[in-house]
């Protein structure tokens, strides 16, 4: 907030002081407190605005209030003098050299801008759009009083570079010129709680975050069914992109594991049990060892429980002939 300048404000209050009729006698005087923090919504600041009990000559005008905002110093030796000239005595004039107001304003931030600009841009071209603007910290003041949107006026906008200058505004507020970037975006789905290694991705563990086009790589992962069903391989964090690497198939086959091993074609079926020898997930070959037989045979996980050789390999069409 910035304060304004004041180097010719004893004058300006001397001039207004000396037109302002008194309504009291220096016997009469009514003894008013400066507020603690004085603050202005309108255009003009009052007495009433400095000081609690002033009574009849609350109304009294002082000064024009600083831009929406702002702040501005008003000199206490003068407002002594106004307060005299009205019928108030300000007690404790002495111990202050200025009297600092600020002028109220609905401020609206950056985030409130960019959402404003995203909307009219995204409107306009159809893209989806993500604003950094230039700088990146602005405050748009509005009067306390308004409740309508940012309005934006788009004065140019280059769909190659993303860049734009735009004029934004609410009613009652002096209009702003912004400059800055707008970046497509895509929508990502994204872990809504962290994940521990071994977790299988539920569809409602999913959320959905904008990242910039350009700083996807192909890696990451943009089709929440490309990651429901698989597990994580490590640790992952909420919020975080994920990429083929962070996510497998969930191993279904412990090593060490009993399993049921299969053997099927056309007319025939043979089963029998054995023991895995490493983990696997659906869909994986894994070595598995047969008891009675003391051999190792190799298998294509089909369940929790059961694997199957493939019709070629007549490993336990042998073992079940001896």
């Amino acid at each position: 907030m910035r304060i304004a300048g004041f180097l010719a404000l004893a004058a300006l209050c001397a001039v207004q002081f000396a037109a302002t009729p008194a309504v009291g006698d220096v016997a009469g005087r009514t003894l008013v407190r400066l507020r603690a923090e004085p603050a202005v919504a309108g255009a003009t600041i009052t007495i009433g605005d400095l000081f609690d009990g002033a009574g009849a000559a609350a109304s009294t005008s002082v000064l024009p209030a600083p831009p929406l905002g702002e702040s501005l110093l008003i000199d206490a030796r003068s407002l002594a003098t106004l307060l005299s000239r009205n019928g108030l005595d300000w007690s404790d004039a002495g111990a202050v050299a200025t009297v600092r107001v600020v002028r109220l304003s609905r401020d609206i931030r950056t985030e409130e801008i960019s959402k404003a600009i995203a909307a009219r841009l995204s409107s306009d071209t159809g893209r989806s759009l993500d604003i950094r603007l230039l700088p990146l910290s602005l405050v748009l003041h509005a009067p306390v009083a308004s409740s309508g949107p940012v309005e934006v006026e788009i004065l140019s906008f280059d769909a190659a570079s993303g860049r734009f200058d735009a004029n934004v505004r609410v009613p009652g507020a002096a209009p702003l010129h912004i400059a800055g970037i707008a970046d497509e975006v895509m929508s990502v789905p994204v872990l809504a709680r962290p994940y521990q290694r071994g977790e299988v991705v539920a569809d409602a563990d999913l959320a959905w975050q904008n990242l910039r086009i350009t700083s996807l790589s192909r890696s990451i992962i943009t089709d929440a069914k490309q990651l429901v069903g698989l597990a994580a391989k490590r640790p992952l964090r909420s919020g975080q992109p994920l990429q083929s690497s962070d996510i497998e198939r969930p191993v279904v086959i412990a090593k060490g594991a009993l399993v049921t091993i299969t053997y099927e074609v056309p007319g025939l079926s043979l089963s029998d049990q054995g023991r895995a020898l490493e983990p696997g997930a659906v869909g994986d070959t894994i070595s598995v060892l047969n008891p009675g037989s003391h051999k190792t045979l190799l298998a294509t996980v089909v369940s929790p429980d059961r694997v199957r050789l493939e019709p070629g390999d007549r490993s336990l069409l042998n073992i079940a002939a001896r």
